[in-house]
């Protein structure tokens, strides 16, 4: 194993630990669940250290929270975690948890236009520019991260960041893709 951002990364394996840090968090899951896995799930499998898990509903434009112990578990407030998807998790103390289930070969996920947040679903890593190569059908104006370890955001833009500013995507995270129009991201293996 080894940690790049703070996750661990082992050989493609169906049970994959993560590291969140004290505070706000930019999280996906690189795997898909056997059955249908909520807010409340992740929540449970975090353990007592979450405040809360919040996603951006690209269709209102609004985020949306599951708070352990105040939202009602399979309430409409307790989403869907979904592959490709990414959400802010807000823990109380550095925190180390494990999740199983499918990885997959390629993905698909489908972008708003304007604001999405988006989980990178591979265990290789790869840079800002290169992810942005893999979306198809719009114009990306921006990749950007929440680094928790400095509370600091980080944004690359094509054709204008320069290279020291091409970060490293890898999985875990998540990430903010801004778009001009309805597009595809398309990641494979």
């Amino acid at each position: 194993m080894r940690i790049d951002f703070g996750n661990l990364l082992p050989e493609p394996d169906p049970e994959i630990p993560f590291v969140l840090t004290k505070g706000w968090n930019m999280w996906s899951s690189p795997l898909t669940m056997t059955n249908a896995f909520y807010a409340s799930d992740l929540a449970a499998k975090i353990g007592p250290t979450v405040v809360k898990i919040s996603r951006l509903n690209t269709a209102t434009g609004k985020y949306e929270a599951f708070v352990p112990g105040v939202t009602t578990p399979r309430s409409a407030l307790d989403f869907q975690i979904l592959y490709g998807v990414g959400y802010y998790i807000v823990v109380r103390s550095d925190t180390y948890f494990t999740l199983t289930g499918t990885l997959h070969p390629s993905s698909s996920l489908d972008l708003a236009k304007g604001w999405n947040i988006v989980g990178y679903t591979t265990l290789a890593p790869m840079k800002a520019s290169d992810l942005v190569s893999h979306v198809s059908g719009c114009k990306v104006y921006k990749v950007s991260y929440l680094d928790s370890a400095t509370g600091k955001y980080y944004a690359y833009v094509p054709g204008v960041s320069s290279p020291d500013k091409d970060f490293v995507i890898s999985s875990g995270r998540a990430y903010f893709v801004v778009t001009n129009a309805i597009g595809t991201l398309g990641l494979g293996t």
